[in-house]
Order: C-alpha cells, then sequence, then structure tokens
C-alpha cells in the first residue's frame, strides 16, 4: 500500500479531485463508506453520496470555530492505494484501514471524544481517501509533522496482514549485505543506494532526498550545500521511516544523531572534568581517559587527524604528571624547588669590566 498527503483549506475545494471534475474523461461517483463526525448537531449520513459532508463544512467546523488560530490549511486528506496485482477490499475493509490509518496518527484516537472529525470516500477500485480535519474538538490543532512515517508504516503492516507483501528467498549473501545504504560522499553529499522498489523511494523522497535515474541506476542524494547537521537529521529520520517499514538500512555513523549527540555531551562531560581538575595528577588522569576515548573511537583509522589529536593527548598528559608542583612547609612557606630554574638572560653574560 502506498499512500500520498495533501492539504486544503476546506473540503469542498477537493469536491473537483473527487468527483472529477477537472478531468477531461467523464465523472466520477464517489461514496462514503465511513465517517467520524464527532460533536456535529445533525445529523449525517454514514454512507452513499459524500457531497453533503464536503459542500455542508460539516469537517471544517472546529477549524471555523478557533477562527483566526486554526492553521491556513486545516484540511488534511490522505490517498491510498493498493497493488492492483491482489484482490481489491471491500468497503468495510477500506473504512477499517481509514479508522486505523487516523488512529495511527493521532488524529483520532481510540476513545478520544475530543478527537479531530474525519470521512472515508472511495471514487476508484484499489483505494480510499480519507479526509479529516487537524482542528480537535477541544481546539487544539494536531501536529502533522510524523503523520507520513505513521501513515507509510501502518500501511506496510496493513499490507503485510493482508498477503500484499511480496515474499522473496535470501540467502546468506543477502543477509549480510544490507538492503539500503546511507552514506556521505566526499564531496559532502549524502547518497542512498539501493532503493530499487517505489515504496523505498517515496519515503526517501519524503524525507527530502532527490530520485536520480540514469545509467547508473536508481539512487536519492541530497544537494552538496545541505548543511550538515541536516543533512543528518534528514539521514536518520529517513532510516527512522526504512526500518519503520521492515527495510535493512546501513547509516553512516557521522550522518546518525544519536551518535553525534552522545559524542557532543562527551565532550561537554569532558570539558568540565578538566576545568574541574585541582591537581595536576588529577589533569593527567582526566587526558589520559580522553586519550582512550579518542584511540577507540578512531580505532582503524591511522594517520587521521583524530589519532594525531589523541598523540597530542598523551604528551600534554605525560608533561603534566613530569611537572613537580611546589610544596608547602609546615610554616606555610612554599620550599625550595627541586627543578634547575632558567638563567635570566642579563646573568649569563659575563660581567663588564672597569677601568
Amino acid at each position: 500500500m502506498i499512500a500520498h498527503l495533501q492539504r486544503a483549506t476546506t473540503t469542498a475545494a477537493l469536491i473537483p479531485a473527487l468527483y472529477g471534475l477537472d478531468e477531461p474523461h467523464g465523472r466520477l461517483r464517489p461514496r462514503l463508506i465511513g465517517a467520524d463526525y464527532r460533536g456535529a448537531d445533525k445529523q449525517l449520513p454514514l454512507f452513499g453520496d459524500p457531497h453533503e459532508v464536503l459542500g455542508g463544512g460539516v469537517l471544517d467546523a472546529p477549524a471555523l470555530r478557533i477562527g483566526a488560530r486554526a492553521p491556513e490549511y486545516p484540511v488534511w486528506m490522505c490517498s491510498v492505494r493498493s497493488d492492483p496485482h491482489h484482490p481489491d477490499l471491500s468497503d468495510a475493509q477500506w473504512a477499517d484501514v481509514a479508522r486505523r490509518l487516523v488512529t495511527a496518527t493521532g488524529l483520532a484516537p481510540a476513545g478520544d471524544p475530543h478527537g479531530c472529525r474525519w470521512a472515508a470516500i472511495r471514487n476508484g477500485d484499489h483505494s480510499v481517501h480519507v479526509v479529516a480535519t487537524v482542528v480537535r474538538e477541544d481546539g487544539y490543532i494536531h501536529g502533522t509533522y510524523r503523520d507520513p512515517f505513521h501513515v507509510q508504516a501502518e500501511c506496510t503492516r496493513i499490507a503485510a496482514e493482508l498477503g500484499h507483501l511480496t515474499r522473496t528467498v535470501t540467502t546468506a549473501k543477502d543477509h549480510r549485505m544490507p538492503a539500503i545504504t546511507i552514506s556521505a560522499g566526499p564531496s559532502g553529499s549524502v547518497v542512498a543506494t539501493g532503493t530499487s522498489d517505489d515504496l523505498s523511494a517515496t519515503l526517501l523522497r519524503h524525507a527530502g532526498f532527490k530520485q536520480i535515474d540514469d545509467w547508473h541506476g536508481r539512487r536519492h542524494r541530497l544537494p552538496s550545500t545541505t548543511p550538515r547537521p541536516d543533512a543528518a537529521a534528514i539521514a536518520t529520520h529517513a532510516t527512522e521511516m526504512l526500518r519503520a517499514a521492515r527495510y535493512k538500512v546501513d547509516l553512516d555513523p557521522r550522518l546518525d544523531v544519536a551518535q553525534l549527540t552522545t559524542a557532543g555531551q562527551r565532550i561537554t562531560d569532558l570539558t568540565d572534568a578538566l576545568r574541574g581538575s585541582t591537581g595536576f595528577a588529577e589533569l593527567a588522569g582526566v587526558l589520559d581517559g580522553a586519550v582512550d576515548e579518542v584511540r577507540s573511537a578512531t580505532s582503524g583509522a591511522a594517520g587521521t587527524a583524530e589519532v594525531r589529536a589523541a598523540d597530542d593527548l598523551r604528551t600534554r598528559a605525560a608533561l603534566a604528571r613530569s611537572t613537580t608542583a611546589p610544596t608547602v612547609t609546615a610554616a606555610g612557606v612554599p620550599a625550595a624547588s627541586t627543578q634547575l630554574q632558567p638563567v635570566p638572560a642579563a646573568a649569563a653574560s659575563p660581567a663588564g669590566r672597569t677601568r
């Protein structure tokens, strides 16, 4: 199953598309197969012609109620199509699909009387359109940022339950090689390879990748001008969606937001430990620990800048241990240092002769 999300200003604006009024080859006959109008103040149909629901502003009412606080595009529509190579679902089954989608996204959670209003409409085979408002009955606005992820993940689960997912025979080599790889290239661009099917391609395009089809094959790429923090966030989000859809994804550690966040926190902790050191021995211990962590993180990368930084930290730790701190006598007077002190430049030259 493939889902496509779009927004509109009012439900009436969806009438031309759902009825096929803007198509040159005939008209469509949409039918209402299920709905939940929440706190609507009049009896409304659950089946039949959806024109009264779409044109009467039934779903728009919560957005009109909050006035200027309503978003510019308060109408939410999710179009879902199933694999045409499998038998079509009945109206009751498609209505259940619509109910599961509004539940998975949080638009209308089960048992929540203040959720969003929605309706399920069919105007063709192997598809359904779920129309809803993002404004809840209690006046709060549903956050739609994660909706594509939740919708596609739920569609994949439904397709698996219906037996619509294609099953292939895998070998030991297939288990060793990742299905999809997301990595950062030398030029700074982030490239996703191994996306040969439409579902993974759709998820990557939604995340922000641009699809490229040429003689090299299909691949997806982020522009090389994308800032590294943004590229890491996009790559991590794409990986989450792909893994939720049961793909095996190999993500470059340099693009893993979780690992980058952990490294940043460790640097902050190390900085605090260095500032809090009260003696040379304690400082040397902190530096030794930093060296061990840097070498562990950069194992197998001999000659890199990170390893040279570790060697520099090792030298600093050795210098810290070799430094003799002045001792204090019982009288509170610093004792004489046992290290040789540099001779001032004026004392190093022979005394001038007098005539």
